[in-house]
């Protein structure tokens, strides 16, 4: 399973690490497709939060109150197989490795968009100013992340540090 992501979509990734580290803030976005005839996930819509819904320092990031009703309509209202949430890391902070915080974050998430759209794959990621883009879902029977693979444009990413 690979997230198919084009090159716009992966500029707007771009951009969020770029915000992130001028204004020393977060940036959340969601990724929402469809599974393609491959098994793919197919990224259609790439939604970048406006900050006045969130509540950000440079390593954390929280929806401010009715936030989640914003980002939930537009998900259901698309239709979609699967949702990304995926949010940005300073340099130091890294991707490559989940700490015990984006663990506990990435599980209530996936439990959250779970309990709330049936049936959608609920993944996680983090892009990094090292150059890092990492996804990740949730197994809730054996507790465990387990690493998606990225494609832009075709191109397969390794879903590690540096590019």
């Amino acid at each position: 399973m690979n997230i198919k992501i084009n090159e716009s979509q992966f500029d707007l990734v771009l951009d969020m690490i770029q915000n992130q580290s001028t204004s020393k803030k977060e940036q959340f976005a969601t990724l929402i497709g469809k599974i393609d005839n491959d098994s793919n996930l197919d990224v259609e819509s790439f939604e970048i939060w406006p900050d006045h819904l969130l509540e950000q320092t440079e390593t954390s990031v929280e929806p401010k109150e009715n936030s989640w009703n914003w980002v939930l309509y537009n998900m259901v209202s698309q239709n979609c197989d699967f949702v990304v949430t995926l949010h940005t890391h300073p340099e130091w902070f890294g991707s490559q490795i989940l700490d015990e915080t984006d663990a506990e974050t990435f599980k209530q998430w996936s439990n959250f968009f779970e309990e709330k759209m049936n049936n959608v794959i609920c993944i996680n990621g983090i892009a990094a100013q090292n150059g890092g883009l990492m996804f990740v879902i949730y197994d809730k029977n054996t507790n465990r992340f387990e690493k998606v693979g990225c494609q832009i444009d075709n191109k397969i990413i390794p879903s590690t540090k540096g590019r």
